[in-house]
């Protein structure tokens, strides 16, 4: 929980849900809840009946304090692509300020797939940022979740200059042969390296990597996490 006596910053939530119509076999937003400067316009159905949303942060970037949260459902069969309309800049942490902070909470249902594909997360030099993500995955259901680290400002000779920077991610999947959920994939990108779990770390310099990210895909009740470096 931030601490209550720094200043106010931008607090904000965006829950979205999707569900599968049966009749035509196509996928729509059935409910959002929508805090600035979080916003998505609307869903559009593609030719297979894929809902496709962008995600769109109308502030043009993240401020040191900010606490940003979203939450993202898939009921039973939904197809869902999940893109942004611009790349997430995250601007130098002033003095006083906590970390940037962003919650993603994913749930999808049996028989429903997820594609998450994000521009790149860019912090700036002195940038402080922090997210967590929890995906939980019914019998059958379907991931592809990609992220991508740019180097920041590179005209002005920025090369991973941030001050801070997580992005943490926990995978849970039930069995088909029923059960309790299991957590069946972790891992962490922190400063200069890769932790993977249970506990292997990969180490890599900051130059000359341009870009730096991650892709799940989990599909038959299998994860599997490709790291790349550009």
């Amino acid at each position: 929980m931030p601490d209550i006596s720094e200043p106010s910053r931008v607090r904000a939530l965006l829950r979205l849900t999707f569900s599968r119509d049966s009749v035509s076999d196509k996928t729509f937003l059935a409910d959002s809840f929508q805090e600035a400067p979080l916003k998505v316009v609307r869903a559009f159905t593609l030719e297979d009946g894929t809902a496709l949303a962008h995600l769109h942060n109308v502030s043009g970037g993240l401020l040191g304090g900010d606490h940003l949260a979203m939450q993202v459902n898939l009921a039973s069969g939904a197809k869902v692509q999940l893109t942004t309309t611009g790349a997430t800049r995250i601007y130098r942490s002033r003095e006083g300020f906590s970390a940037t902070t962003q919650c993603n909470e994913v749930s999808i249902a049996e028989g429903a797939l997820l594609e998450y594909l994000p521009d790149a997360t860019i912090p700036f030099a002195g940038a402080r940022y922090l997210q967590r993500t929890s995906i939980n995955l019914a019998a059958g259901a379907g991931l592809f979740w990609w992220e991508i680290l740019a180097p920041g400002r590179e005209a002005r000779g920025e090369f991973f200059e941030y001050e801070e920077f997580a992005m943490n991610i926990s995978v849970s999947a039930f069995f088909w042969a029923g059960g309790s959920p299991r957590r069946i994939f972790a891992c962490g990108p922190g400063k200069k390296r890769f932790v993977a779990c249970p506990a292997r770390t990969l180490s890599f310099t900051r130059r000359p990597f341009t870009f730096v990210g991650r892709v799940l895909r989990h599909a038959n009740g299998v994860t599997r996490k490709t790291d790349f470096k550009s």
